[in-house]
């Protein structure tokens, strides 16, 4: 964990796992909500509650190994929470 939050690896091991028990039907999912941090400095944070296996693929393929957005590497994922 750096600064409260968990490391990029641990988001995406964490984002993996959950898409991995959804798949499995060993889990459901209400939400995701994720914080993005833009160029700016500014940090976004998204609510998601519908398509979320699907939302788990996009953030796991649109997102390198450091969560640092694949068409823009100034943008990165610096936290995720799914309920």
């Amino acid at each position: 964990m750096i600064n409260g939050f968990r490391t990029p690896e641990e988001i995406r091991k964490y984002l993996s796992e959950i898409k991995s028990m959804v798949s499995d039907g060993k889990a459901q999912i209400s939400k995701i909500v994720t914080a993005v941090k833009l160029p700016t400095g500014a940090i976004e944070i998204a609510i998601n509650d519908q398509y979320l296996e699907q939302k788990l693929e996009y953030i796991l393929s649109a997102y390198d190994d450091q969560m640092r957005l694949n068409t823009n590497k100034e943008i990165a994922m610096i936290e995720a929470i799914v309920v």
